[in-house]
Order: structure tokens, then sequence, then C-alpha cells
């Protein structure tokens, strides 16, 4: 028999901050990174926020009793929210800044369970606060148990603005608010920009590196009603990774996350399949296919930099 949790009462809060303090201080408040979990299925209705009951990883972050995130250190934060929807049921869930919102994930299948995720980049002020909840038109079950945690909520300080950094950071992150159809393998262009740099170029959908460094990408999509999402991103001219995603007498979610080293002037796009119909849904508040970069760490060529980071992507190419 499966159980599912409805709510999280001030007791249940009271109690989880016994175990997992939602308000940590490990090590110093400039480094801020946390991930949630949610270890329940879990019924929620419209519009409710999702209480995450299981803290993964805590350094520095902050949250206020219903679970949302409250920045204490001004600065540009990189976020990712996932979560699988129980059997026959949907995924519908946004991330609001304060009472802005800012993108959503979706998912549904008629046969099975169906799994969504997005990421965004956002510049956050003193007590801005970062929220997840459901779509207010619908309902939404969520599947979750404690050795199968599918809901996550993870959050991370990119660059803080009380720090002055030895080089210029690189952050942007843009979404598409109205549906696109492309056939002939386009460059995306995204016009809702979420978190504006003048390395991205709203106009080309083409990202510019203004520095040399090692960046990370991401990039989700979301296909129209019984339609696919086929997207590729690419360096210069040459292809790097996709996302796919296709359901049937549904809406499919497709994303990915790439690291790269770039050299100034690189540049960096996600267009649709070549020859392949693609259908991307966007309206609205309603902001599913996404594109966010930021440089983790400027290319000095001396190993001996203190400002270098250890970082991977690796791949697998089927033929």
């Amino acid at each position: 028999m499966d159980w599912f949790v409805t709510h999280r009462s001030n007791a249940m809060l009271k109690d989880i901050d016994n175990v997992f303090p939602l308000s940590v201080l490990c090590q110093s408040s400039d480094n801020v990174a946390f991930t949630l979990g949610q270890t329940s299925h879990l019924y929620l209705s419209h519009g409710e926020q999702i209480a995450y009951n299981k803290v993964i990883t805590n350094n520095s972050a902050t949250f206020d009793p219903q679970g949302s995130f409250i920045c204490k250190n001004p600065g540009i934060y990189a976020f990712h929210f996932f979560s699988l929807a129980h059997t026959q049921s949907r995924i519908w869930i946004e991330l609001y800044k304060n009472t802005n919102y800012i993108c959503s994930t979706y998912g549904y299948t008629s046969h099975g369970y169906a799994d969504a995720g997005n990421s965004v980049l956002l510049h956050l002020n003193t007590n801005d606060h970062v929220t997840i909840r459901t779509h207010s038109s619908h309902n939404t079950t969520l599947y979750g148990t404690d050795n199968q945690i599918y809901t996550t909520f993870t959050g991370i300080l990119l660059s803080s603005d009380v720090i002055e950094y030895e080089y210029k950071k690189v952050s942007f992150s843009v979404g598409l608010d109205h549906r696109v159809h492309a056939a002939n393998g386009k460059i995306v262009l995204y016009n809702d920009i979420i978190l504006a740099s003048s390395a991205y170029n709203s106009r080309t959908g083409v990202f510019t590196a203004p520095l040399d460094g090692t960046y990370i990408f991401h990039y989700h999509g979301l296909a129209q009603n019984n339609k696919t999402v086929w997207l590729e991103l690419y360096h210069n001219h040459d292809y790097v990774t996709s996302a796919w995603g296709h359901t049937e007498s549904g809406y499919a979610d497709a994303g990915n996350t790439v690291i790269l080293h770039l050299f100034s002037g690189d540049q960096v796009y996600v267009k649709t399949r070549n020859k392949i119909p693609v259908d991307l849904f966007g309206s609205t508040n309603q902001v599913y296919t996404t594109f966010s970069g930021n440089m983790l760490a400027p290319l000095t060529h001396n190993l001996d930099d203190s400002l270098s980071e250890i970082s991977f992507s690796a791949g697998q190419c089927l033929i």
C-alpha cells in the first residue's frame, strides 16, 4: 500500500530541524550550497509549496519554516530542481524568486512515471527567498521513499557580491516564453532574460566567452503535446551533447549539463536537431526551455594558480 504525505505541520518541521537543521553554518558563509530531498509520496494541492524532509547537504544555507531558501549572502546563485510523478499523475512545478515566477517543470505519461527538472541562475539580494511550489491550477502527486529520492532542490552560491574577485565573473540564464517549431536545426533564440549578461546575445542565441576558462552549461526543454524535443549543444561548430524526449499523448521533458574549456571568443549555443521536426512548448509564465551558463574558473596558464578548479564532463556515444 502506498502512503502519501499531504502536508507538513509545524511539529514535523521542528522534529526535522532537530535531526537535520535547516539552518546550519558549516564553514565560511561565503560558501553556500545545499541539496534537499523528499523521502515520501507527496500529494500537493493547487499552488502548494513543496516541503523537503531530508537534508542531504547544507553548507551555510538558511531556510524559513515553510522550506523556502533565504539569501543571507547576496550574489549569483544556481538552482536545480527535479521531481518524479507517481504513476498516472503529473508534475507541474514552478520556481519563484520572492513573488516573481521564474520557470517551470512539467511531466506526464498515461502509462507510467514521469520525471522532469530544470535549472536557473539568479541574482539574489539579502533576504530574497526562492520557493518551489506546484502550479495553481493542478494537483500533483510525487513519488518518493527512503531509498528512492527523486524530488530534490539544490542551490549553490556561484559568486558573492561582497567579495572582490581578481577576474570578471560570467553568468547568464535565459528562457523561452513561447512555442517554437523547427525542422532544419536552427539555433534556439531564448527571449526571456532571467539573468542578463553581455556575453549572451539574445538576437543570435549565442554565448561568446569573454575570458579563457572553464565553464558549465545547463539546458532543458519541454516538447509540445505528442511532439518531440531534441536539443543539441554546440561549441563553435562542434557538436557536444544532446537532450531528447518524446511522450505519446503527452509533453516530454529533456535536459543536459556539460562543462567546457573555452578560449576568449569561443561560442556556445543550443540548436534543434537537423532534419527532425522539433516543437518546444512555452508561454507567458510557463518557461520550461532554459539555457544557463557560468564560468567556474579562469584559465591563467599557471598550474599553481589557486583559482583553478577540479571539473570534468564525460559522455557515452552509442553506435
